[in-house]
């Protein structure tokens, strides 16, 4: 996906959004820090309400770039986003989590779609549904140098099938799902 073309909708996100620390993020941030021996710079967090998400989507359904019309039906069914990024002061043994042992996704009906692996970066993405379609999607990423969680609510089957499709390859475990 060519990033810097979508840059733009980030940035006016990010100034109209207000930025401050969501405590679903920052606790699960904890969670993981005290799990992996883990310790977190402050970092950033964000939440975008339905119409920054269909602003976003109108944008990138408007810039001549396939990957910006991808991203354009992936936002169709989304109501709501949160982001944080937390830079690491010390590692631990992030790169060892498994988030499926976390209170946050054992206890709450969340689900693993799939796991990635790539260099040194880390992925999960889990998955809720309600009814028979996937309403939430929470994904984990561990980089060399942070901690980026994003959850994303509202009709995300076809964000889900994207996801899948985008990861498919050598170090990807996808699991069966039945949504």
């Amino acid at each position: 996906m060519n990033v810097h073309r979508l840059l733009p909708v980030l940035f006016l996100a990010l100034a109209t959004s207000g930025c401050y620390q969501l405590n679903e993020m920052r606790s699960l941030r904890d969670d993981i820090g005290h799990e992996t021996d883990t310790r977190f710079d402050t970092g950033v967090s964000l939440s975008l309400g339905p119409g920054m998400a269909q602003t976003a989507s109108w944008i990138t359904r408007h810039v001549d770039d396939t990957d910006a019309r991808m991203v354009s039906r992936a936002l169709n069914g989304v109501r709501r986003m949160k982001g944080a990024v937390y830079p690491f002061k010390h590692a631990g043994n992030a790169w060892d989590l498994d988030p499926r042992a976390l209170p946050h996704f054992s206890h709450n009906g969340w689900e693993l779609a799939l796991k990635t692996v790539d260099y040194d970066d880390v992925s999960w993405v889990f998955y809720r549904e309600r009814r028979g379609s996937v309403r939430d999607i929470y994904t984990i990423v561990i980089t060399d140098s942070e901690l980026v969680l994003v959850r994303v609510q509202g009709h995300l089957n076809a964000l889900l099938d994207l996801a899948i499709a985008e990861a498919e390859g050598e170090g990807t475990e996808i699991v069966d799902l039945e949504y």
